[in-house]
């Protein structure tokens, strides 16, 4: 399975003291590049630019996604839509994107964010322990049981 991205949400997972100067609204994708690129590449799945953004802002409210473009991309190329760059979006703005023809979402920054966050309280809480086993598998724990969390979320339940 191959999938593409066109147009710019930024090139960091990290979390971000500011919005990347290319994520613009202009410089979303377009439903006429999209058809362009799907056709050209023979993409399986499509990721488009939609007001998403790699990375998570620090203290900030991710900018608002534009799922009328999700939708005008989706009834134009027909493939399953990625939404890379979701870490930090509202829940209602990606169930929204969802129902527009979003098919895969992308929260990689914000569990990447959880994990080191756990794992950084249990080792500043138990500054003798060194067995990795103990603070390791918590933080799979902790991420397991969030992913499900968004995972009933993004199913509508």
């Amino acid at each position: 399975m191959v999938e593409g991205e066109l147009g710019y949400i930024g090139t960091s997972s990290k979390q971000l003291d500011a919005l990347p100067e290319g994520v613009t609204v202009e410089n979303l994708t377009t439903a006429a590049d999209a058809k362009e690129f799907a056709g050209a590449t023979g993409v399986d799945c499509f990721a488009p630019a939609v007001g998403n953004v790699h990375g998570m802002l620090k203290g900030a409210a991710e900018p608002r996604l534009h799922p009328e473009r999700v939708k005008e991309i989706s009834d134009t190329v027909g493939l399953p839509l990625v939404l890379h760059g979701a870490s930090g979006n509202t829940e209602e703005d990606i169930k929204t994107c969802i129902a527009a023809g979003v098919a895969i979402v992308h929260i990689n920054t914000e569990l990447r964010v959880l994990y080191r966050d756990h794992v950084y309280n249990f080792i500043r809480s138990n500054p003798g322990e060194a067995a990795p086993y103990k603070f390791l598998e918590p933080a799979v724990t902790k991420m397991k049981e969030y992913v499900a969390g968004k995972l009933r979320v993004f199913a509508g339940q």
